[in-house]
């Protein structure tokens, strides 16, 4: 998969290794993808920033455990897609 696209919101500003790091959500058109991997009780936070970034043709990838694919549908009712993850750690 090639990531040079990618960019991750990390608020401390931490850099992510192979993808560009920034502190806050970057101006400019919707995302094609948009992978939601922070702690679920952050949603509240974040969900009213993204929700107005996001459109029709984006595709919501969530790891946030617990938050059900209808409650991300409520939160991001304008997005193509919900695809719901859930990482299969030893």
């Amino acid at each position: 998969v090639d990531f040079s696209t990618a960019v991750a919101i990390h608020p401390s500003g931490t850099p992510v290794p192979g993808v560009r790091t920034v502190t806050a959500l970057p101006d400019g058109p919707p995302p094609a993808r948009c992978v939601l991997g922070f702690k679920p009780q952050q949603l509240d936070l974040v969900a009213p920033d993204l929700a107005g970034r996001l459109s029709e043709d984006t595709v919501l990838v969530s790891m946030l455990a617990g938050v059900e694919a209808e409650e991300l549908r409520r939160r991001f009712p304008m997005v193509g897609a919900v695809v719901r993850v859930m990482p299969n750690l030893p």
